[in-house]
């Protein structure tokens, strides 16, 4: 993996915290330059300071495309390529469809889909000019599996757009040697479900315990990470177009009943 990624130029979305910041550390730890591009100022430069020297830290909201076509062309003034674009920002948000606000619809759509397309347009100038170029687009087994949380219509419906624009994509840039990746992830140790309204998550939770006693357990951070950064170890013209990594753990949703 070091060899691979020895001097190759990384953009990470959400990349300063959870998923996002482990794959940082990763790509740092393969030798690698890594844009860290987060839209939160303090946990931004906090996970940069940890990170260390190989860092380039961009403030950017990525659900705002005048904010993503700032942060790339200040981007484009520090480096004159990049060799991969991880589109990793997003966030799950869960809510019966029937009280679903026009908000939390677009909030939804903006962070989990339309945020991948402007991140995209904006970096393939840049990715044009490496030697092995890819995008990988992070989705979610709940576009698939009934086993994940309930009530996420919004969020698994702009994930399944989410990779619909991958396939296309992937058709258009096969030409140029641009590889795109969708890797699909199955639950994993984070606090996203803090996004969560407490009447919502309440219901969420009931309706996912009916669905039956036992779930599928969650992965650690580092596990979901790694698999990421995988992506990234193909020679050119080489690489996995799905990948879905999921835990394979029956666990009693209601903890030990035992």
């Amino acid at each position: 993996m070091t060899q691979a990624l020895s001097g190759k130029v990384v953009a990470v979305t959400g990349g300063s915290r959870g998923i996002g910041l482990a794959v940082c550390q990763m790509l740092i730890e393969a030798g690698a330059k890594v844009i860290v591009i987060a839209r939160t100022e303090s946990t931004l430069n906090a996970a940069c300071e940890s990170l260390g020297k190989s860092t380039f830290p961009v403030l950017c909201d990525v659900t705002d495309h005048d904010q993503i076509e700032a942060a790339f062309n200040l981007i484009k003034q520090q480096f004159d390529h990049i060799d991969a674009l991880i589109n990793n920002a997003g966030f799950p948000y869960g809510r019966k469809i029937e009280k679903l606000t026009p908000k939390e619809l677009m909030d939804q759509t903006a962070a989990n889909y339309y945020s991948a397309v402007w991140c995209s347009q904006q970096a393939l100038p840049l990715l044009r000019k490496s030697d092995n170029a890819r995008i990988i687009n992070i989705s979610s087994a709940s576009v698939r599996n009934n086993n994940e949380f309930a009530h996420m219509a919004a969020y698994s419906s702009a994930k399944a757009a989410l990779e619909q624009f991958s396939k296309e994509m992937r058709i258009e840039l096969k030409p140029e040697g641009i590889m795109v990746t969708v890797l699909s992830s199955g639950a994993v140790g984070t606090e996203s479900t803090q996004n969560f309204e407490p009447e919502a998550m309440g219901e969420g939770f009931q309706a996912w315990v009916e669905k039956g006693p036992m779930c599928d357990g969650e992965m650690e951070i580092q596990t979901i990470a790694n698999s990421i950064v995988h992506t990234l170890n193909y020679p050119r013209g080489v690489g996995p177009e799905f990948m879905e990594v999921r835990p394979n753990i029956p666990t009693p949703k209601m903890g030990d009943t035992g």
